[in-house]
């Protein structure tokens, strides 16, 4: 999976990366789509992570957050339910995340 080697490149050598920075990896994913032939992943969600990645740059962990954006992005979704909602501060021009808790504050109780 592309968004698994995105992980691992960009992580640190010292905690089981290659340490790249995030424009070698995604050039590295540019060529890998050139001489490759990749099996479908996510067909749409795919171009949506890589064109993310391009807008708002991330790294390491912080990618498995940027593919759920995406995610929600190519199913036009403006809102992640989410533990981590700080996590996902640096996507708040494109989703809003809120905690469980305060979905379930909002709904009432009739």
């Amino acid at each position: 999976m592309i968004r698994e080697y995105l992980v691992v490149a960009t992580r640190p050598a010292v905690a089981n990366g290659l340490g790249l920075g995030l424009s070698g990896a995604l050039e590295n994913v540019r060529e890998f789509r050139r001489t490759l032939r990749l099996l479908p992943e996510e067909k749409p969600t795919l171009p949506a992570l890589l064109s993310l990645l391009e807008e708002i740059p991330c790294q390491g962990k912080r990618i498995h957050d940027a593919h759920l954006v995406a995610t929600a992005i190519v199913h036009r979704l403006r809102t992640i339910v989410t533990l981590n909602g700080d996590d996902f501060q640096p996507f708040s021009s494109r989703v809003e995340a809120i905690e469980p808790a305060r979905l379930l504050r909002g709904s009432g109780s009739n």
